[in-house]
């Protein structure tokens, strides 16, 4: 954050250079264009000062466009010189029209700079609000991956420290005979809880880096559901009833999937299912095909 911070008030600090710099050297070339234009004005102030005096006023010829006016019709600014020694009531000056094209470029000039400068100082406050953006999206993601690794955290602390306890009862031989199918059936839950919460971190980095690759496949949706529920019951001790299969679909049905990430999504709603499905949670898995589909209900009482 220092380093983008100091970066762009670098930024800042070039373009009000920059404009400053540009805004000087207008002024300077609008000095040095009446400087030429001074400069000839004198020489031909010179030339007719020591010389014959004109025999009406005129225009001068030149590279630089310069006319005779009398001295009494001289302006403050106009650039005009008096023709000393001889002629001082005759004034050489620069035709307006070459003054005014000076100022009409030197405007353009102006305006030019105006722009670039208002550009360059928009484009700062682009970056400058962008690189906040990144700053508060760094932010929320921090903060959510703290959440996430707190929440993580405690879903594999309880499973954790449910299959320590059954390991210290067992190892200190205080399971009844009578017990132990029923407490190592728990454990066995717990372990697969605790997989399975692993294996969902997992897919979850692995989807979120783009690593994942998707093996897609033609698969007996009837048998992968039923090697779920068969799975699922083992660890459902003495309530096998509470997970059912309700096929509604005739004969066999086939889908296109990646049958890790089916089981994946499955066994999720599943245990949603069984997790917050009340006192005696039942969760029921109902097929259908729809709109040339397979439709997959999961449904539980809570």
């Amino acid at each position: 954050h220092l380093l983008f911070t100091g970066a762009l008030l670098l930024l800042v600090i070039l373009a009000a250079w920059w404009t400053v710099f540009l805004g000087r050297a207008v002024g300077n070339e609008r000095a040095a264009g009446e400087a030429e234009l001074r400069h000839a004005a004198h020489l031909a102030a010179l030339l007719i000062g020591h010389g014959e005096p004109p025999a009406d006023i005129t225009t001068l010829p030149g590279s630089v466009p310069l006319e005779l006016i009398p001295c009494s019709e001289r302006r403050p600014g106009d650039l005009s010189v008096a023709a000393m020694p001889g002629h001082v009531e005759i004034c050489v000056r620069p035709q307006p029209d070459r003054v005014q094209a000076l100022d009409d470029q030197l405007a353009r000039r102006r305006l030019m700079v105006a722009g670039e400068g208002s550009l360059l100082f928009a484009l700062v406050g682009v970056v400058w609000l962008m690189l906040l953006r990144l700053v508060r999206q760094e932010r929320l993601h921090r903060t959510r991956m703290e959440s996430f690794i707190h929440a993580v955290t405690h879903e594999m602390k309880t499973p954790l420290a449910g299959i320590m306890t059954l390991l210290e009862t067992a190892l200190s031989g205080r399971i009844p005979p009578d017990a132990q199918a029923r407490l190592f059936t728990m454990g066995l839950k717990e372990a697969e809880r605790l997989e399975h919460g692993i294996e969902n971190v997992l897919l979850a980095g692995r989807l979120r880096s783009g690593h994942h690759r998707v093996d897609t496949r033609d698969l007996d949706l009837r048998e992968q559901l039923e090697t779920l529920i068969d799975h699922r019951r083992r660890t459902l001790l003495d309530r096998p009833e509470a997970l059912e299969l309700v096929w509604e679909s005739h004969g066999e049905l086939y889908v296109r999937a990646d049958p890790d990430m089916l089981r994946v999504v499955m066994e999720n709603l599943v245990d949603n299912g069984l997790k917050y499905g009340g006192p005696e949670p039942r969760v029921e898995l109902r097929v259908g095909i729809g709109d040339s589909a397979a439709l997959v209900h999961v449904e539980d009482g809570g």
